[in-house]
């Protein structure tokens, strides 16, 4: 592909309004060459990003290759509009990409507006619900069954990358104000994967939670309802995701680090109020033994782990300096006091807070936190050997085990009974097959 043909600013437009054109009879090959050198070697940066073609011409690029063109029907004998081809789609991803992130097109207010309004927005929506539907990917081209299988799965992630690219860039480019159908739309989408278990929409709930992940870094304390209501009605319900992609991986991991992201961020912002609606979720959604979905098991102990984590870092911030206050208006003799007032320095002066004066708020009530103890107990009466071990190494965790200490008498009268009985989680509905 040869680059070194300058391009001047009305061709591009021109170039532009070409590939955006579905009855356009050009060469598209010869168009979308120069659109991506113009964008490589940076000529596009002299066009004028505020005119209103420049705008135009974008917008209808990407509505042209990925908005809801149907295929031609067997009774249909007059022209169709343009299908592009997956190389074409390739080079229209590749000037987009550099295209959409220049300063000079984040300045124009007006510009992102006319390219991110409410249609290119379901459009992208709907492209990311439909690009990573298909779990066998060389089933999709029936065609030409040679083809490399790997060369369609690698375009398969660029697009389903691509889409999600796109939808950062629309909530990014979009009026605070404007952003509302957006975040329902997303909102949909999760309670579906929720009730939905498949592949498809896993690798979607991804893309979205990434998205997610941005919007709910810009809450405020104190939090309003709807805040809460999104941890409530969309994100903690996505526990309840079953299945898996092979015996070591669940279905939930696709999407399983981004919804950490957004639920640690939740956390971060009121310890208080949070970590007991998440605990009750995950012991909700908690799979059963006959289900023999162990893996899904483990990452729900690795997300306990974290939470107990993040209580005892949140609370000890809180209480340290009422501690050190306390201890130097009572003036405490001897090494004690001197420890008081130093801090957290040595083994020691740490043991000095592990008890009950360390966690004075108590994030999880009393019968949530029995009910956690007997959760863990149950993972280390465990038949499955890497659910044990993965119960056994929240004990070598420090803040998880200032946890342990802080409750002690109730975590020791509930873990030797569990461990000798190996309870068989009795009074629950059987899983789904």
């Amino acid at each position: 592909m040869d680059f070194s043909t300058p391009t001047e600013p009305n061709t591009i437009i021109d170039d532009l309004h070409r590939c955006g054109s579905h009855h356009e009879e050009g060469d598209l090959n010869q168009a979308l060459v120069r659109l991506v050198a113009s964008a490589r070697k940076g000529t596009i940066r002299d066009l004028d990003f505020t005119a209103s073609n420049v705008a135009q011409g974008l917008r209808n690029l990407y509505v042209a290759a990925y908005g809801p063109n149907q295929p031609p029907q067997s009774n249909q004998t007059n022209p169709l509009p343009h299908l592009y081809t997956k190389s074409q789609k390739k080079e229209i991803r590749l000037f987009l990409r550099i295209v959409l992130r220049l300063p000079e097109f984040s300045e124009c207010t007006a510009t992102r507006q006319v390219v991110f309004d409410t249609p290119v927005t379901n459009i992208v929506l709907y492209n990311l619900s439909h690009c990573t539907t298909s779990s066998e990917p060389w089933l999709a081209n029936e065609s030409n069954p040679d083809e490399d299988r790997a060369a369609i799965t690698a375009d398969q992630d660029d697009e389903s990358d691509f889409c999600g690219e796109m939808l950062y860039l629309t909530y990014l480019y979009q009026h605070p104000d404007q952003r509302w159908h957006l975040r329902t739309s997303m909102s949909v989408l999760l309670q579906h994967t929720a009730s939905n278990n498949s592949t498809g929409n896993a690798k979607a709930t991804h893309k979205v939670l990434q998205v997610m992940v941005y919007a709910i870094r810009g809450f405020t304390t104190p939090c309003t309802p709807s805040h809460t209501q999104l941890l409530d009605k969309i994100i903690l319900p996505l526990h309840a995701v079953e299945g898996k992609i092979s015996h070591t991986k669940p279905l939930i991991a696709l999407f399983y680090s981004s919804m950490m992201e957004c639920i640690v961020d939740y956390l971060k912002l009121d310890v208080m109020q949070y970590a007991e609606r998440v605990v009750r979720s995950v012991l909700q959604h908690w799979p059963l033994q006959s289900c023999g979905n162990s893996p899904k098991e483990i990452l729900m102990v690795r997300e306990i782990t974290t939470v107990l984590e993040i209580i005892v870092e949140e609370v000890m911030v809180d209480q340290g300096n009422i501690e050190e206050g306390k201890e130097g208006k009572e003036g405490k003799e001897g090494k004690e006091g001197k420890e008081g007032k130093e801090g957290k320095e040595g083994k020691e002066g740490k043991a000095l807070r592990t008890g009950k004066q360390v966690l004075a708020r108590h994030p999880l009530q009393e019968p949530e936190r029995r009910l956690l103890f007997t959760r863990i107990g149950s993972c280390l009466a465990s038949d499955n050997s890497l659910v044990c071990q993965a119960a056994l190494k929240m004990f070598s965790e420090p803040l998880v085990m200032l946890y342990f200490v802080q409750y002690g008498n109730e975590l020791l009268t509930t873990l030797p009974i569990l461990c000798c009985t190996r309870p068989r989680n009795i009074g629950t509905k059987p899983c789904k097959k």
